[in-house]
């Protein structure tokens, strides 16, 4: 069983953990997921940006600084000896007291997890549109804050035998999939949904709006039909490949697979 890092120090398991804690009782928490690459984090730079945010946004008091975070984080790497795999960061605030907390105090647990490799072309997959529940405008929906909408969403996807969920907000715009952020290319121009539509405000995203010529717009499902191709991206697969929405196929995958090329490249640098 792999080490974990519990408020202070790396542990083989936590003996001391409150199971009645916030984060349970009032979903006050978050969480984060990182890909490590060759043992190093991969794209840390746009996850401690997201982490920072999670913590202002939730006022949440957090002790640790970006560099005592990536010490952490190599310090796990190190002791599990994680070639490819993931790092899992949850925070949340340890008080007491109901709804109002009496203070702002944070645990941090970050676990591992092992992967057979690192990024590679992802074979397409089959997305269906979920609009049982839609996603609030909000900043909470840019964090990894309250996730069961794609929870539920997920669980539809898989009862309709398709990989994952379209998302919408409440103004019925296009804003993620269950668990990735949505490209299209029109007239060979990538698009995505702004994170002021509610999406993640993804770390991966991040990463590929800094590398390539992307707009942010908001979009509606009209768009589905005239689209020329479809892509995913999430932190640990980079990006996907997406062959049908529904009842619509698509059979152009080449920008995907430009751009994953690029971040395999990227990881290999590392």
């Amino acid at each position: 069983m792999n080490k974990l890092y519990f408020d202070g120090k790396i542990t083989d398991s936590i003996s001391d953990f409150d199971i009645f804690n916030r984060g349970f009782k009032y979903n006050d928490s978050f969480f984060e997921t990182i890909h490590v690459t060759n043992g190093k984090v991969f794209n840390v730079k746009n996850h401690l940006i997201r982490i920072v945010e999670a913590v202002n946004i939730l006022k949440f008091d957090f002790k640790y600084t970006s560099q005592q975070l990536v010490q952490i984080f190599n310090d796990l790497i190190s002791v599990n000896n994680l070639k490819h795999g993931v790092l899992r960061l949850y925070l949340y605030r340890n008080s007491e007291g109901q709804y109002l907390p009496n203070n702002n105090d944070t645990s941090l647990i970050i676990n591992t997890n092992h992967l057979s490799c690192s990024f590679k072309i992802n074979s397409p997959k089959k997305l269906c549109t979920y609009k049982s529940e839609f996603k609030s405008n909000s900043l909470l929906s840019n964090i990894k804050a309250n996730s069961i909408i794609s929870v539920l969403s997920s669980i539809y996807a898989s009862e309709m035998n398709f990989d994952s969920a379209i998302l919408f907000n409440n103004n019925n715009k296009i804003i993620e999939t269950s668990n990735s952020n949505i490209f299209f290319v029109v007239n060979h121009k990538i698009i995505t949904p702004p994170v002021k539509d509610g999406c993640i405000d993804g770390t991966m995203r991040r990463l590929l709006i800094s590398l390539f010529d992307i707009e942010e717009r908001s979009i509606s499902s009209s768009i589905l039909s005239k689209v020329d191709e479809v892509f995913v991206s999430n932190s640990i697969s980079g990006v996907i490949s997406i062959k049908k929405i529904d009842h619509i196929e698509y059979h152009n995958f080449s920008y995907c697979n430009k751009i994953q090329k690029k971040i395999i490249n990227l990881s290999l640098d590392f």
